[in-house]
């Protein structure tokens, strides 16, 4: 798989855009790690064979107000989610779907075509192949996303 440098944050905010039907912006940011905070999601994408090929790390506040906006959710209740490090219900629904139609940024006819195995939600263990794999994934791209009428938060993903 080609780094996630292949494509600009800029391709992150229009896709979410595009979803959400309203602006969101990208910028630099600082990168997320697996559990260096208890409220960090990660979604996996796997090849077709099975192998690790990508993950997708985002806090917990961008997750609920991704979630929130695609479906007109107050934003008021993505702050309360987000303030308690919790992504559940209609919200991690939400958010799963959100990183599935994620996984089109990475297919391409150059690359090995992944799919969303999973998405791993605050509090719970992640299991030792998805923080290896987060070691020996090396091509990071991390980015700060706003959403217009919501708050933002941060995401890195990391690809081979």
């Amino acid at each position: 798989m080609a780094d996630p440098t292949a494509f600009p944050p800029t391709a992150v905010a229009e896709l979410f855009a595009s979803l959400l039907g309203r602006k969101v912006t990208a910028n630099p940011a600082a990168p997320l790690a697996p559990q260096a905070t208890p409220a960090v999601l990660v979604a996996e994408y796997r090849s077709e064979a099975g192998a690790i090929e990508a993950l997708c790390l985002c806090d917990a506040s961008l997750a609920c107000n991704l979630a929130a906006a695609l479906t007109m959710i107050p934003a008021g209740t993505a702050a309360e989610s987000a303030k308690k490090g919790r992504v559940e219900g209609s919200l991690a629904e939400n958010f799963q779907e959100l990183m599935n139609i994620l996984a089109t940024l990475y297919n391409r006819p150059e690359r090995t075509h992944v799919h969303l195995r999973k998405v791993h939600l605050p509090g719970t263990v992640l299991p030792g192949e998805i923080t290896d794999a987060f070691a020996i994934l090396t091509s990071r791209l991390p980015i700060e996303l706003d959403i217009a009428s919501y708050a933002g938060g941060r995401l890195t993903f990391a690809s081979r």
